[in-house]
């Protein structure tokens, strides 16, 4: 159990001085529940942050400082006592964001850094999970009647150079990544929390996950039966296409990387509505590997179309974080579909463990929000060997028609007696 104290328990103290602190008062969507998060712009660093919401013995806070994180309450004399407790305080990265979730109805308040998500919660506190303590210090802990009804969130912090959102639904469970047909979701998925449905997702991941989720979307074809093979010789073939396309591209993301690449193969042209063109077939070699990256704030579907790929999710992309640990790793097999969204399952890195020398085909679409202004046309990524962000303009290393030809064209040459 955490340790409740007086404030001034010296293991959480900090020597910010906090008579110069600014205020910012912002006021939840639904009454009783929802996210207020904030993050300090480009030319300012935080080194305190308190969230506090409540009235008068009915009040708490969050506070975070150079070297920790607190959630107190009020007890029956008026002093601030502390209810939960860490040692992860302020973040390295100057444009870190911190979140607070209110959940009124469960009465649980919940604080995280990054995406805002159930894996990333670093502290979290129930109301009603010490009913003894809360007594003995005379807290009021009726959560129905009062967390239920706080609307407004006061924040106050070291500078008030903050760009900061509101969002109307609390952290409660972690979305799951995949995504299935209404025809193969169960009870079980649902009472699990295993997988969704494309309904659940935003507009726009639904009108992608229609395009590519259909029995006809697949390498082979009656036509070309022998596309998905045609690919992988031409990866192992040192006169292959793929194979040179790869060795030219073994500088992309810094200094010599041959498995830090991959193949981006296009379908259609850029329509404006996404970084680069929205459908993007990926060619992953054996072992290979992207950087870590985000997605410009798009949305996204990614289907595996052969093999499968690992994929790690990270709560932020950070130079300042030397071997970032992911929050979630997950492996997606032939025929199964995850996707992203604006502020979730953005950060990234994918790879193809096989070892067998078989590639993993996926097909990547994107999409931004309709109220994206922005069109932010980059995926930025995280290059560990100079310590910065960079950028990477979404490009195409073949058009997918022009490509499917050359395949063809290859695999004539490999197999041309065969054939006829």
């Amino acid at each position: 159990m955490t340790d409740k104290t007086k404030t001034n328990n010296p293991s959480l103290a900090s020597s910010t001085d906090f008579s110069h602190t600014k205020k910012l008062e912002k006021e939840l969507i639904v009454r009783g529940q929802g996210v207020v998060a904030v993050a300090a712009s480009t030319d300012c660093e935080l080194n305190f942050l308190e969230f506090c919401f409540g009235e008068g013995k009915r009040a708490m806070k969050l506070s975070v400082t150079s070297i920790s994180t607190t959630i107190q309450g009020l007890d029956g004399s008026g002093d601030w006592v502390i209810l939960a407790a860490n040692h992860h305080g302020i973040d390295r990265d100057p444009q870190c964001q911190y979140w607070l979730s209110i959940d009124g109805n469960n009465a649980v308040v919940r604080y995280g850094k990054g995406e805002i998500r159930g894996n990333t919660v670093l502290l979290e506190y129930g109301l009603k999970q010490d009913e003894q303590y809360l007594r003995a210090n005379d807290i009021d802990s009726e959560a129905e009647s009062w967390l239920k009804e706080v609307k407004d969130v006061d924040i106050l912090a070291s500078d008030n150079r903050l760009t900061d959102k509101v969002l109307i639904d609390p952290v409660t469970i972690e979305p799951p990544l995949f995504v299935a047909k209404t025809d193969d979701i169960s009870m079980d998925d649902i009472a699990f929390q295993h997988k969704t449905v494309a309904e659940n997702l935003t507009p726009a991941c639904q009108q992608l996950y229609a395009n590519i989720s259909g029995k006809q979307f697949t390498l082979n074809t009656q036509a070309f039966p022998q596309f998905e093979q045609a690919i992988n010789e031409s990866i192992n073939d040192v006169n292959g296409w793929c194979y040179q396309t790869l060795k030219a591209k073994a500088n992309e993301f810094g200094s010599d990387a041959p498995e830090e690449t991959y193949l981006r193969i296009t379908m259609g042209v850029n329509l404006g509505e996404s970084p680069g063109i929205p459908f993007v077939m990926e060619i992953w070699p054996s072992e290979h590997y992207s950087p870590i990256h985000n997605h410009g704030d798009a949305n996204a579907i990614i289907r595996v179309l052969s093999g499968e790929i690992t994929v790690k999710l990270f709560a932020m992309l950070s130079k300042f974080h030397d071997d970032p640990t992911p929050f979630a790793t997950q492996v997606f097999k032939q025929g199964e579909v995850t996707w992203l969204s604006p502020g979730l399952n953005q950060i990234h890195q994918l790879k193809n463990k096989a070892s067998d020398g078989k590639a993993c085909i996926t097909i990547q679409c994107y999409q931004y929000n309709r109220d994206n202004t922005q069109h932010y046309e980059y995926f930025d990524y995280l290059n560990p060997e100079k310590r910065t962000i960079e950028q990477f303009a979404p490009n195409s290393d073949m058009g997918f028609l022009e490509f499917k030809a050359r395949m063809w064209q290859e695999w004539r040459e490999r197999h041309g007696s065969e054939i006829d």
